[in-house]
């Protein structure tokens, strides 16, 4: 389980919108199960959209597949015009290609059905606690910066981090940002998007280990090929982080790069 998972579940207001009645049903039965607040239903993208401008909720569940709008479009206009909305998808289909289509439309959560608890806890969770009203202290672990272009990201990898134990000692939008308050705070870690777009996260590392060898880059990526992570070990990554991000994928990047 989730750190301190039941007791900040109640706080998050979920919204499901899915055009299958029924699916929309069991899932909002096994979020009313586990402690959640489900703020409302919709199946059509277009009454969501309505819903959401009137009483935005904190997490949205989407159906990859509802139409008028689609799935994707309908994260994205969630994304562009409340962006404190945070959007999970559910899929039947977890190709690699259409999880990185759901994130780069703007989602931070990926879950496969058929749905079951353990699925949607294992997204959820971690965005019940960094939404919690009592936030997640430091640890006392190593330092850590985060890179990320995307605010939702960062928020959610920095929450994942201090609940692990580590001190997050800042947060950057961009790679230049990131290699200015590398020289600056000096952190142990450095877990860097490699999609930044202004400093490419792969040039970064070049420069962040031939000036900085004792810090240990974790390069975060949606993409699992064998070429992209090749290139990043060889440019002197430690570890990756594979998104979306889950308290496995984190654990397992820290692991690998020797700091956990």
């Amino acid at each position: 389980m989730y750190p301190n998972a039941s007791a900040s579940r109640k706080n998050l207001r979920v919204m499901i919108i899915d055009d299958t009645p029924l699916r929309a049903k069991v899932l909002q039965s096994i979020l009313k199960a586990q402690g959640f607040t489900v703020s409302g239903v919709e199946h059509s993208g277009a009454a969501a959209i309505r819903l959401i401008a009137a009483n935005p909720p904190a997490v949205a569940c989407i159906d990859m597949d509802i139409s008028a709008p689609d799935g994707l479009s309908l994260v994205s206009r969630i994304h562009a015009s409340h962006p404190d909305v945070y959007a999970v998808m559910f899929a039947t289909d977890i190709r690699r290609q259409k999880i990185i289509g759901a994130l780069e439309a703007g989602a931070v959560g990926y879950v496969e059905k058929p749905l079951t608890a353990g699925r949607i806890l294992d997204v959820l969770d971690p965005l019940a606690g960094l939404l919690s009203p009592q936030a997640l202290p430091d640890g006392d672990g190593p330092s850590v910066l985060v890179v990320d272009h995307n605010r939702q990201m960062r928020a959610l990898l920095t929450h994942m981090l201090r609940s692990l134990g580590y001190r997050v000692i800042g947060e950057a939008a961009s790679g230049m940002e990131g290699l200015i308050l590398l020289e600056r705070d000096r952190p142990d870690v450095i877990c860097m998007a490699i999609d930044t777009p202004d400093v490419r996260g792969l040039d970064a590392l070049l420069a962040i280990k031939a000036c900085h060898p004792e810090v240990t880059v974790i390069f975060v990526t949606a993409h699992a090929e064998r070429e992209t992570v090749s290139a990043a070990i060889q440019r002197g990554a430690n570890g990756y982080i594979l998104k979306p991000f889950s308290l496995d994928n984190v654990r397992n990047g820290l692991h690998q790069a020797r700091v956990l």
